[in-house]
C-alpha cells in the first residue's frame, strides 16, 4: 500500500529521499521578489487661466513611466488662485476611471452658486479628517479668503449644474486603486459661473502603490520550480 499523501501532494518517503531537490525549490521560492511599497510624486505648474463661465475649462496631462505599480492610494495637491470656490468643477482622470475633485462646492438647492470664497490651496485625500470638501464651511470658514487644508474630494458624479449636497459620493480617489500608475493622468478644471477669473496655478500627485515582479521574470522562476518539483515526483515514484 502506498503511504498517504502529504498536503503538498508528494509522499513522505519521497520528501525524505529528495532533500536537495526540495531545498532547491524552497530556496527559489524564498528568493522571489515580494511586493514593496512605492511612493511616487509628480508635480506641474501650468499657470493656466481658467475661462470664466465656460464648460471648456483647462486640462493638463502628466504622463508617468510605464512601470508596474499597483495603486493603493492617491492624493492630489491643488492650487487655484482667484475666482470663487463654488464656481469650480474639477476631476482627475486615469485610464477608464474618473475622480471628481470639486463639484460646485457648497452648492445646494437654496444656494445655487455654492461658496464664494477666493480660490483654494488644498490637499485632496479620501482619508482626510476634515471630510467632504463640498461642505467645507461646516468645518472651516475662510470668510472670503482662500480655502486651505486637507479635504476629501467632492466625489459627486452628477452634472455640476444640478449637483447638491445630498448627492451620493461615488467618484472618489479610491476608485483609482488597483490600476497601474503608468500612463496619462489628466486634471480638468472649469469655472461654470460668471464673475471672478481663476488660474490653475499648480498641482501634484502622490501615488502610493505596491511594485510587483515583471511577468517575464515570473515565467522563468515558475519554470525552474516546476522542473525541480517534477524531479522530486520522479524520485518519489522510484522509491515506491
Amino acid at each position: 500500500m502506498n503511504p498517504p499523501l502529504s498536503p503538498s501532494g508528494f509522499t513522505t518517503d519521497a520528501m525524505k529521499s529528495s532533500p536537495r531537490l526540495l531545498a532547491s525549490a524552497v530556496g527559489i521560492l524564498l528568493a522571489l521578489p515580494v511586493a514593496a511599497q512605492v511612493v511616487q510624486t509628480y508635480s506641474a505648474m501650468p499657470n493656466l487661466t481658467i475661462p470664466d463661465n465656460s464648460t471648456v475649462g483647462v486640462a493638463q496631462t502628466i504622463t508617468l513611466p510605464a512601470n508596474v505599480v499597483s495603486i493603493t492610494d492617491v492624493t492630489l495637491d491643488l492650487t487655484v488662485t482667484g475666482g470663487f470656490t463654488g464656481d469650480y468643477y474639477a476631476y482627475l482622470e486615469h485610464g477608464s476611471d474618473v475622480a471628481v475633485l470639486l463639484n460646485r462646492v457648497g452648492r445646494t438647492g437654496s444656494a445655487p452658486f455654492g461658496y464664494l470664497d477666493n480660490g483654494l490651496q488644498v490637499t485632496l485625500s479620501d482619508s482626510a479628517a476634515n471630510g467632504d470638501i463640498h461642505t467645507y464651511q461646516t468645518v472651516s470658514n475662510p470668510a472670503g479668503g482662500t480655502l486651505t487644508g486637507t479635504w476629501a474630494p467632492d466625489g459627486r458624479s452628477v452634472s455640476p449644474f444640478d449637483t447638491v449636497t445630498s448627492d451620493p459620493r461615488t467618484a472618489t480617489l479610491s476608485g483609482l486603486n488597483g490600476q497601474s500608475s503608468g500612463g496619462a493622468w489628466t486634471l480638468f478644471v472649469a469655472d461654470l459661473s460668471a464673475g471672478g477669473v481663476g488660474t490653475l496655478a499648480n498641482w501634484s500627485l502622490t501615488i502610493t502603490g505596491s511594485s510587483v515582479p515583471e511577468p517575464a521574470n515570473w515565467a522563468g522562476v515558475t519554470g525552474a520550480v516546476l522542473a525541480i518539483l517534477a524531479g522530486t515526483r520522479a524520485a518519489a515514484r522510484k522509491g515506491q
